[in-house]
């Protein structure tokens, strides 16, 4: 499926959700408990704000740990030391080639696993620490590829502070595991 937000002018402009090819009005607010005279009140920035949750809220459930703004981004991270490793010496093949590997695909591997564990609080908590934990191995593994000379330093620094927001998004789920809890 393929979420678009849009507003729509009646009466006041009125926030919606479209499903695309689902047909007329089977996507309208009402079926996410929006009334429609609530939503003919908010002012226009608002109720791009208020789309946007929707859609937010809609997405992550509908897409469960994809949806996930810190899966998504550990997910590129891992492919994209996957092709950059792809360059490095044939010797390196059974060290760290897939060590760096393995500890990158490891975080939205935990993520993953953390979500679906998310009943639980304290197992969320250790699954998204362990991804925390290898977001940290992967940053001493890249220090390791510049300091080889196998990427750059400026690759190496960009990755570094991609993963330091990774690192970041994840101490939030730890210090807020209640924000993850199943409804």
């Amino acid at each position: 499926m393929i979420y678009s937000v849009s507003g729509a002018m009646q009466n006041g402009l009125i926030c919606r959700q479209i499903f695309s090819g689902s047909g007329s009005g089977s996507g309208s607010s009402r079926r996410f408990n929006i009334p429609q005279r609530q939503l003919r009140r908010v002012a226009a920035t608002e109720a791009v704000v208020v789309a946007a949750a929707v859609f937010i809220l809609i997405n992550v459930k509908m897409l469960g740990h994809k949806g996930l703004k810190v899966f998504q981004l550990a997910y590129q991270l891992a492919m994209e030391i996957f092709h950059l490793s792809k360059n490095f010496p044939k010797e390196e093949t059974y060290s760290l080639t897939d060590q760096i590997r393995r500890s990158s695909r490891s975080v939205p591997a935990n993520i993953a696993e953390a979500y679906r564990k998310r009943q639980y609080p304290k197992h969320f908590v250790s699954k998204i620490s362990d991804a925390d934990g290898e977001t940290s191995e992967t940053q001493v593994w890249l220090e390791f590829s510049r300091d080889c000379e196998y990427i750059s330093a400026k690759k190496c620094e960009e990755l570094v502070v991609r993963y330091e927001e990774v690192g970041r998004m994840l101490g939030g789920m730890i210090a807020n595991p209640e924000r993850f809890l199943p409804k």
